[in-house]
């Protein structure tokens, strides 16, 4: 019978050292540079955010932090008020003149319930009321031509 042969047993392998440091050191190096994005104010972002949405706005004249959309039932007994799936940070923007060179203002909600944001061109002061605790707000349907009623409620703090 042939002698048993010892199978060589494996011997662990050196651990590679490394400390932190120095492995980032040798990562950045070889890393562009990239220099630290700019310091802005949160107008500056709030203006650059409207922007994305309406190239026109010029200014953010006044901004609450927190507001929630209603609109007016009249075909229900008795009519009623119906929160609508809008809420958010409510902006009031400076738009560029019309070509006959009146301003423009436009109200814009952006929504944080949903993908649509809200928005309103104020275009006559008519068309805009103050209620106790509600700003009343007559706006043309797009897509019917229909008159709708909304109500802005704004959190004050």
């Amino acid at each position: 019978m042939a002698p048993n042969r010892k199978k060589p047993r494996q011997q662990p392998q050196p651990a590679v050292a490394s400390d932190y440091e120095s492995d980032t050191a040798a990562f950045t190096d070889s890393q562009p540079f990239i220099p630290a994005p700019p310091l802005r104010t949160n107008d500056e972002l709030n203006l650059l955010v409207l922007r994305r949405w309406q190239p026109e706005i010029t200014s953010i004249l006044t901004i609450a932090p927190f507001a929630v959309l209603y609109i007016f039932n009249p075909n229900l007994d008795p009519p009623v008020w119906e929160k609508c799936e809008v809420q958010g940070s409510l902006f009031l923007c400076s738009l560029t003149k019309s070509s006959s060179g009146h301003s423009r203002y436009k109200v814009i909600i952006l929504n944080r319930k949903g993908l649509e944001n809200w928005e309103y061109e104020v275009k006559t002061e008519e068309a805009i009321e103050m209620e106790q605790e509600y700003v009343i707000v007559q706006k043309e349907d797009e897509n019917t031509g229909e008159v709708q009623i909304y109500g802005i409620w704004i959190f004050e703090d």
